[in-house]
């Protein structure tokens, strides 16, 4: 994974005071404090607009900021990030600059369905520390600003797991981006982590009944009520050993 080289007709050079972030956000004096013991200074160097790359555009993604910010030290709260997101209510591409590394980060952002105005957010993903002097690549191809924006981000998210694929310990955190990220990027899809095979599927637990039966005691001794009428039993558990 590489950084990008944004096309010279996107560039915007514009300098964010703080106080724009602590308002926007509403950020309490502790908010404030860790920002400014995190986020040295920030900038919006380029705006990515379907005008300036020759791209259709999208109805949710008007366009595309990315924000430069260095910090004070290279690792930075999450709550620092979500403020600023917040604060700019459009799809957001983050470079942090420490020294002389850099890396990007990207959070899967949408219009809110529920209220007017407002974006809802997801975790952000990170690619590696790079040398700031590394070589960078082009954007990758797209038709318009959405396909643009799911391109962009793709690459910072985990890889996905087949079934046949031996899982070795994923992160909480990387389940949660990456299922929480992937799904929005598809409103009308429910993705979890377990749909995506990253976990082993559960197995509910049979719904009780107010008659029990000894049967049932024994194969489930935790449980303590019988999912099935006793004159059914003998059915019941046949099934139910098929499926243990």
């Amino acid at each position: 994974m590489t950084l990008y080289a944004w096309p010279p007709r996107t560039a915007f050079g514009r300098a964010i005071p703080k106080s724009r972030i602590y308002n926007a956000a509403q950020l309490g004096r502790a908010s404030q404090g860790k920002f400014v013991e995190q986020v040295e200074r920030m900038e919006w160097t380029h705006v990515l607009r379907a005008d300036r790359l020759n791209l259709k555009p999208s109805p949710d993604i008007e366009e595309i900021a990315v924000i430069a910010i260095d910090l004070h030290r290279p690792d930075v709260d999450p709550a620092v990030l979500a403020a600023i997101e917040k604060a700019i209510p459009r799809p957001l591409i983050l470079e942090l600059n420490h020294g002389s590394r850099t890396r990007m980060a990207m959070a899967w952002k949408r219009p809110s369905q529920a209220e007017a105005g407002k974006w809802v957010t997801a975790p952000h993903a990170f690619t590696p520390w790079l040398a700031a002097d590394a070589p960078r690549e082009a954007l990758p191809t797209a038709l318009d600003m959405a396909s643009l924006y799911a391109r962009l981000l793709d690459p910072l998210l985990p890889e996905k797991h087949t079934p046949e694929e031996p899982v070795i310990s994923p992160s909480r955190a990387s389940i949660k981006a990456r299922s929480v990220c992937r799904s929005w990027a598809n409103p009308g899809t429910s993705m979890s982590a377990r749909s995506m095979r990253i976990l082993p599927p559960t197995r509910k637990a049979p719904r009780p009944s107010n008659r029990c039966c000894p049967e049932y005691h024994r194969r489930y001794p935790k449980t303590g009520i019988c999912p099935a009428p006793c004159a059914s039993a003998a059915a019941h558990h046949s099934v139910r050993a098929t499926a243990v």
